[in-house]
């Protein structure tokens, strides 16, 4: 890999805060069933963060990344898109600065009382409701 001119890792390190919090906002805004009205809002600046990548760095991936959804698609398909892509855009910028990752580390986050099925958030429910549904069956075993 040829080595990155000062001013195209600049550029590229100054795009880092911008695509990890679209990241996590999209992905917010996805779990907490607040996309509708941002989908458009959503492609439109995921591909603004693509094209400043791309016009830094000469790689077909960043190129595949553009998002172009069709009419039919929903604001929630359409969110759902742009994070996955502000996510590989994330994680592209990650590798090619060599830095570890940054922001939450993935994996899966339970708010004690609420499960979300089918994006119904279901409140209230008991301690060994909640286990028994998550698979931890340890404190029910007879």
């Amino acid at each position: 890999m040829p080595e990155l001119v000062e001013e195209k890792l600049r550029a590229l390190i100054q795009l880092l805060a911008p695509v990890a919090a679209l990241r996590d906002d999209l992905t917010a805004s996805l779990h907490t069933g607040l996309s509708e009205g941002t989908g458009d809002f959503a492609v439109r600046t995921v591909n603004g963060l693509q094209a400043a990548i791309a016009a830094t760095v000469d790689d077909p991936y960043i190129q595949v990344l553009r998002l172009e959804p069709g009419e039919s698609v929903k604001d929630r398909e359409k969110a759902s898109m742009a994070a996955l892509a502000a996510g590989q855009l994330l994680a592209y910028l990650q590798g090619k600065l060599g830095l570890p990752q940054l922001g939450k580390g993935g994996g899966l986050t339970i708010q004690k009382g609420i499960l979300y099925c089918n994006d119904i958030a279901l409140s209230g429910l008991a301690d060994d409701t909640m286990s028994r549904v998550l698979g931890d069956d340890s404190e029910h075993e007879e």
